[in-house]
């Protein structure tokens, strides 16, 4: 999916996953030059990763919500999902909604779960299930985004 992604957004957006494939790194014997440009060829950037990528990649989260842990606010949001949303793409991995949380959760400040489909709430009961968040919750639901719930009884 990342892939596909990328390929559909490229070079506008970049897409984002912690799971790296081929990374120019000396981990892995054997793998040279020759390699890393026929695995680039194939990539849409058309380059392969380098230690960098990675680490902005695995900050990119924290630095999403640092405001949160600097200012303290009462309350803050929390998204769970990954979606469209007019013409942007709005990632976030499970695992980045953890850590993103956690820091909320440091900071003492309560976060409001928007929920944008019924994905959402499958994760908020997950992340309820491994104390990533706590009850009481507050959460909202967010209706008449294109891709997510739409405004009507049927939602409800």
């Amino acid at each position: 999916m990342t892939k596909a992604l990328a390929r559909a957004l490229a070079p506008e957006v970049r897409v984002l996953a912690v799971s790296p494939g081929v990374v120019d790194t000396a981990f892995v014997p054997g793998r040279g030059a020759d390699f890393n440009g026929k695995v680039a060829a194939s990539t849409p950037l058309k380059r392969i990763g380098d230690a960098q990528d990675i680490a902005a990649a695995s900050t990119a989260c924290e630095q999403r919500v640092e405001h949160i842990a600097a200012l303290k606010p009462d309350i803050c949001t929390l998204d769970l999902n990954t979606m469209n949303s007019g013409g942007q793409v709005v990632i976030n991995t499970p695992g980045n909604v953890r850590r993103m949380a956690k820091v909320i959760n440091a900071a003492g400040v309560k976060p409001e779960i928007e929920l944008f489909d019924s994905g959402d709430i499958a994760l908020m009961h997950d992340l309820l299930r491994d104390g990533t968040i706590e009850g009481p919750l507050l959460t909202s639901l967010v209706l008449g985004v294109k891709y997510g719930f739409q405004p009507g009884p049927e939602t409800m």
